[in-house]
């Protein structure tokens, strides 16, 4: 049984002690269960475990899924990272050169030369640009696997709780799904 709010608690104490069921009221539901489960035929009740273990199967093989999904965006991010890095020392090797070259105009032609290559520099900065949305782009699908993997766990986990019938009288199983 559940205890009732006292008449001064607050809204939110009233709706946890209301919501929190007592050891006793889980006793009872636990003793429920193992009473619907002895009297249900036994191929019902096989089946009823295959399919609850076919879901546990197919959600632990969408979390191996997933977690194979997250480590091709960590690659494809560490990628992207080592792609950003290797642009922007190759910008600031130019920059570098390009203030030389102008220190030096005795040497027209050659600062022609380094002022075309700073050009095509600057456009391959934008193509930095670009790899840093894209980098921002898997940093977000990434973060978006993570919650999805901690879902699935969270979902696997509430499921193993689900099927913890240890402390019943009996326990139901075969060779393809032990209990």
């Amino acid at each position: 049984m559940t205890s009732s709010p006292a008449p001064g608690d607050p809204p939110s104490i009233k709706r946890e002690r209301e919501s929190s069921p007592s050891p006793d009221s889980i006793k009872r539901r636990k003793l429920e269960l193992a009473e619907k489960l002895a009297t249900m035929e036994p191929g019902l009740l096989e089946a009823r475990y295959k399919v609850v273990y076919q879901n546990a199967d197919e959600m632990a093989l969408n979390r191996v899924n997933t977690e194979e999904n997250l480590e091709d965006a960590r690659l494809a991010l560490n990628s992207a990272k080592e792609t950003v890095d290797a642009a922007e020392r190759a910008h600031a090797n130019a920059t570098e050169k390009f203030h030389d070259a102008d220190n030096r105009l005795e040497n027209w032609d050659e600062v022609k030369k380094l002022r075309r290559w700073m050009t095509r520099q600057i456009e391959d900065m934008r193509d930095v640009k670009t790899w840093e949305i894209a980098l921002n782009r898997v940093q977000r699908a990434f973060e978006v696997a993570q919650r999805r993997v901690e879902c699935i766990e969270k979902v696997i986990d509430r499921t193993l709780d689900i099927l913890d019938v240890k402390d019943l009288e009996f326990v139901v199983g075969d060779e393809d799904y032990p209990v």
